[in-house]
């Protein structure tokens, strides 16, 4: 194999190797920072101003890059195919970053350590090197102290954010005013770039909303039958029954104006609104994707993840708005 100096892309031949070198677009350097034996942290680190155009104009596709290693592709079958045998799925240090959302911005070069100033021909010597690089294991404590420090924080953010009862009694809040403070535009790359289709990947963000087990003062929709047309609604001040159609217009118009209107979710992806928006057309939600989000919503309560008893607790129940 020949290697280039400057990205570390292997090559079968020399004169490919060659005619890489003349291409008019140089190649971007992968050369570590000799001046430090570990990792620089702050450009691993999740860009913050990332919606700013003339980074994400050089940026590639999000969705054709492996999470693990950063290569990209072409299809999105081959990145399937290639995250099957990924090394770096496996590594430990590689897992804690991205347990933390530490991203790499250069592909991980097989011929070099990306922890030290290693470097050599051979594969299995970065592979040997890579198992006693003590840059490596000195990273890994740290990752390890971040993330040991992350978590104490989420445990704190999760208690506060269900600190919501006063002696077991559940303050449900009305459908259209749900705390959405934990949704991210992370959160939701990651669901839609899991769904098989624009329809289930709105039932499934509808459910971090209204179905997350973590925030019971969101489950104001009980849906309790599946082959009803009735579901158990907060308005206001108390529960009434509502059809289920018309819930589920309501929430999907609510749920579109957050992401739409919000600028936190501007860097969602135009396709994913466009979706969104074809789902919702005119306040009236596509039958698929209803039909999607009452089997979530009738799971959720099964599962008793979403529960009837704590949400009602003293709250009177109108019958009027059955349909």
């Amino acid at each position: 194999m020949f290697c280039c100096l400057k990205c570390c892309k292997e090559f079968k031949t020399n004169w490919q190797l060659r005619r890489h070198s003349r291409n008019k677009r140089p190649c971007i350097s992968n050369e570590p920072n000799e001046s430090s034996n570990e990792p620089n942290e702050s450009s691993n680190e999740p860009n913050e101003s990332s919606n700013e155009p003339n980074e994400s104009s050089n940026e590639p596709n999000e969705s054709s890059r492996c999470e693990y290693c950063c290569k990209t592709f072409v299809s999105k079958q081959g990145l399937i195919k290639h995250k099957k045998t990924c090394k770096e799925k496996n590594d430990a240090v590689r897992c804690l970053e991205i347990q933390l959302g530490i991203t790499l911005k250069n592909v991980i070069s097989k011929h070099m350590c990306r922890f030290c100033v290693y470097r050599s021909d051979y594969t299995s010597n970065v592979t040997r090197h890579c198992l006693s690089c003590d840059a490596k294991e000195e990273y890994k404590g740290k990752l390890q102290k971040r993330l040991k420090k992350f978590s104490k924080q989420t445990a704190s953010i999760i208690n506060n954010n269900t600190n919501c009862t006063t002696n077991n009694i559940i303050n449900v809040n009305a459908l259209g005013n749900e705390n959405t403070k934990y949704v991210t535009s992370r959160m939701l790359k990651r669901l839609w770039g899991s769904a098989k289709s624009a329809e289930e990947g709105f039932a499934k963000t509808l459910m971090i909303i209204h179905g997350n087990k973590d925030h019971p003062e969101n489950h104001n929709i009980i849906y309790t039958n599946l082959r009803g047309n009735a579901a158990l609604v907060k308005t206001g001040n108390t529960f009434e029954y509502r059809n289920i159609k018309d819930v589920l217009d309501d929430a999907g118009a609510n749920l579109l104006d957050l992401i739409v209107l919000d600028t936190k979710f501007d860097d969602i992806g135009r396709h994913v609104k466009e979706k969104l928006e074809l789902i919702c057309d005119d306040e009236e939600l596509n039958q698929k994707a209803a039909n999607i989000a009452k089997i979530e919503l009738y799971n959720s309560y099964k599962k008793g993840e979403i529960r009837k008893e704590n949400s009602l607790e003293s709250d009177s129940v109108d019958l009027t708005h059955l349909l």
